[in-house]
């Protein structure tokens, strides 16, 4: 055998160990780095690379607006599986949106411990709750709030937790997670027809790699998205023939029995913490057990009240949007102050004085 292919696999051969000397270094070295970072760490690393372009005067059009992805970002907690950012200031489907520390869209911070004396509602929900293309003062928070002050004529705080693509079981979770600390004397929540499907974005849990290598090397090479967006027709309401469709991590969630499950969430919090639960429904476009969901409720101390939603095109954003307008809102406004009214729920501040 001539010399200089003895060489050449001589210097491959070196070359070889080098490599698997140097991986074995770097893998060594993430090792004593500490603990690798969670999946949800990995995923909120990546949603903070895309932030919201800054609030700055008018949000109408040419104004950048932020997309949905840039204001909610991954959550620590599964079941919440993303939440709004904190502290953001921005222009959204051109209106201004702001969030504080708490993640809601507040301007200001919602005191704890909640002052004597004042009358604290939370509105959970989605996109509907949360006021999509509408100012702030035009959502069924900010109206309720103005409508609680002039009947009880007490100090009124109605807090808006809606967030946009939550499901019920998410809006469950959130109350778990962060809703009960901010003490609540009531919580409202604001169902509509999707709220029984797949929330609009999904993470996608990933099992570790055969090394701490792999995983840093799959961390720096991810795909520049955070989130899968849910299939349109799982968004809405999941039967039990498309269950076998929903990712196994999020089959609890869905359907009529996730939906169940999450109004029994609800009403443990509310024993625990002492808080009254309303729930505004309109379960006619589902295939549900209306009746039986409604004797489920009432049995666990939720005030059930069935509406008929507003579907006018004049109480929508535009034809092509089914989502609420301020008219629209107030219809609804209208609907939860009269009810509450006739039923002595949600009006009296401090139920454990």
């Amino acid at each position: 055998m001539r010399a200089s292919t003895v060489n050449r696999r001589f210097r491959l051969l070196a070359l070889l160990l080098g490599v698997v000397a140097g991986l074995g270094v770097a893998e060594i070295g993430l090792r004593l780095a500490g603990e690798p970072q969670s999946e949800v760490e990995l995923l909120t690393d990546l949603a903070a690379r895309f932030q919201p372009p800054p609030l700055s005067g008018d949000c109408r059009a040419p104004a950048p607006q932020a997309r949905l992805r840039e204001i909610v970002e991954p959550s620590p907690h599964p079941d919440v599986i993303y939440e709004l950012r904190s502290n953001v200031e921005t222009c959204f489907e051109q209106v201004p949106v702001r969030f504080n520390s708490q993640r809601v869209r507040r301007d200001s911070e919602v005191t704890t411990p909640k002052p004597v004396g004042v009358l604290r509602v939370l509105v959970l929900g989605d996109s509907h709750a949360f006021g999509w293309a509408i100012p702030e003062d035009a959502t069924v928070a900010a109206q309720l709030e103005e409508a609680f002050g002039k009947l009880t004529g007490a100090p009124v705080e109605v807090v808006n937790a809606g967030v946009p693509g939550y499901s019920a079981y998410q809006q469950a979770a959130w109350l778990e997670a962060y809703g009960s600390d901010l003490e609540p004397d009531c919580v409202i929540l604001l169902f509509v027809a999707n709220d029984m499907g797949l929330p609009h974005f999904l993470l996608q849990p990933r099992e570790s790699g055969p090394s701490r290598l792999w995983d840093w090397a799959r961390a720096a090479t991810a795909s520049k998205r955070w989130f899968t967006f849910a299939p349109n027709e799982l968004a809405t309401f999941v039967s039990d023939v498309q269950m076998e469709r929903i990712p196994e991590c999020y089959r609890h969630m869905v359907g009529e029995a996730g939906y169940r499950e999450a109004v029994a969430k609800v009403a443990r919090l509310s024993q625990i913490h002492d808080f009254d639960v309303v729930n505004v429904f309109d379960y006619s476009t589902l295939e549900v057990d209306s009746a039986g969901l409604v004797s489920f409720q009432e049995d666990l101390g939720i005030t059930a009240l069935e509406m008929s939603w507003p579907m006018d095109v004049a109480f929508r954003i535009s034809k092509a949007d089914p989502h609420l307008n301020r008219a629209g809102n107030a219809e609804v406004t209208d609907f939860i102050v009269q009810s509450l009214i006739s039923r002595s729920v949600c009006l009296t501040p401090d139920k454990s004085l």
